[in-house]
């Protein structure tokens, strides 16, 4: 009725004959909270997104998701950040990343 597995109810109904109703209190302890980026740190972001990846000494031309984190991190701009949260500021920003394609370039005149 209720789309539950009756293993899961079981599991439950025990945890709840044991304990009471602590069992449903969400338990926290140990966790960090979510990290809050001040505008500061989300301008910066911004700002390398926008700029080329080889302006800043790195060897690609574009920007991924990853790529990003990684900068981020190794510059010590951010001690940590998801790669969801990232896309996240990049929206908000609007900044967005699509998808290249990849060109060849031959260093030959002839070509």
């Amino acid at each position: 009725m209720i789309n539950l597995h009756a293993n899961n109810v079981r599991k439950w109904i025990t945890r709840y004959n044991k304990e009471g109703l602590s069992v449903i209190v969400h338990n926290t302890e140990g966790k960090e909270p979510r990290k809050v980026f001040e505008n500061e740190v989300k301008n910066k972001i911004c700002s390398i997104a926008l700029d080329k990846p080889r302006e800043l000494g790195m060897k690609f031309t574009t920007w991924s998701l990853p790529l990003l984190k990684q900068y981020l991190i190794d510059k010590a701009i951010v001690k940590r950040i998801a790669i969801e949260k990232l896309r996240q500021i990049l929206m908000d920003g609007r900044i967005s990343f699509k998808k290249s394609k990849e060109w060849l370039h031959s260093t030959d005149i002839e070509y």
